[in-house]
């Protein structure tokens, strides 16, 4: 299996420094990856907000090589907030995801998002 990781800080959250919370994202999905023998492929980080109809920049590019990979990949984020900032749009971000030949996975799957679990990962690869 293979996954790449989605990072994104909000501009006006202040606190700590974007490059810490970026970092600290990263660490926290390269953890997941790690635990679960899944293949990092490559890190996309974002500073901003997420608007479906006009996506930023890194997210963009990960859709576009999400669309290359000739078996499927993975999107790995530390929380469904990070695809933006209301559940419409972050609905609307694993759509795309998922029509570029994707599944967005996060380390604690809820009911409340269309996110895969590694087990369903797993169930999932043996069948293709």
């Amino acid at each position: 299996m293979k996954a790449f990781i989605y990072c994104r800080v909000h501009p006006h959250n202040h606190g700590v420094a974007k490059s810490d919370r970026l970092d600290a994202q990263e660490r926290r999905c390269q953890d997941f990856l790690r635990e679960n023998n899944i293949q990092w492929v490559r890190t996309y980080k974002d500073e901003g907000e997420v608007n479906p109809v006009n996506l930023i920049a890194s997210l963009n590019l990960m859709l576009d090589n999400l669309q290359r990979q000739e078996n499927k990949t993975y999107v790995v984020s530390d929380h469904p907030a990070r695809l933006g900032k209301d559940r419409k749009t972050q609905q609307k971000v694993i759509e795309l995801i998922e029509q570029t030949g994707g599944n967005f996975i996060w380390p604690k799957p809820s009911l409340r998002y269309r996110s895969f679990t590694v087990e369903m990962m797993k169930a999932l690869e043996g069948l293709s």
